[in-house]
């Protein structure tokens, strides 16, 4: 585990107790003691977490999958770490998959807007990485969207 310790960055946490930990401290050590697993299905990966963190967890995530042979299969809400840190994503609607594939063809404007029902402008990057930014709700008559 000294290995996957030292990539959160977790240092002597490990050894605190669950009470003397914040949420975001005691999942990174729970993240950390998954080193030896072959499938990681984290879910909410980033939640809980300062935007530093949740570079550190996906980056980790990224590693273990390709220095480890580590497969790991992520559900969040929030798109943008699947744009950059992915390989192959799955987009689901009312608990199903309705698209799977590499994430250049699934996160794309016109899926984003037909499957989680918002606009967005997609940025790229040189290297591939992408990032959705919504710009509005395509109904606005659901008032929890505004």
């Amino acid at each position: 585990m000294n290995k996957a310790v030292e990539m959160v960055k977790i240092g002597d946490l490990e050894k605190k107790g669950i009470n003397e930990k914040s949420g975001g401290e005691e999942h990174r050590v729970f993240s950390a003691r998954t080193e030896k697993a072959k499938i990681i299905l984290p879910y909410g990966p980033s939640a809980l977490l300062d935007i530093q963190h949740q570079i550190l967890m996906f980056g980790l995530l990224k590693k273990l999958n390709e220095e480890e042979g580590i497969t790991t299969v992520t559900i969040s809400n929030d798109l943008n770490p699947f744009g950059i840190y992915s390989g192959m994503v799955a987009l689901l609607h009312n608990g199903r998959i309705v698209m799977s594939d590499n994430k250049s063809s699934v996160m794309d404007k016109k899926n984003i807007k037909e499957i989680i029902k918002i606009d967005s402008a997609l940025y790229s990057s040189v290297d591939g990485k992408s990032m959705n930014v919504p710009i509005n709700p395509v109904s606005t008559s659901n008032q929890a969207l505004m």
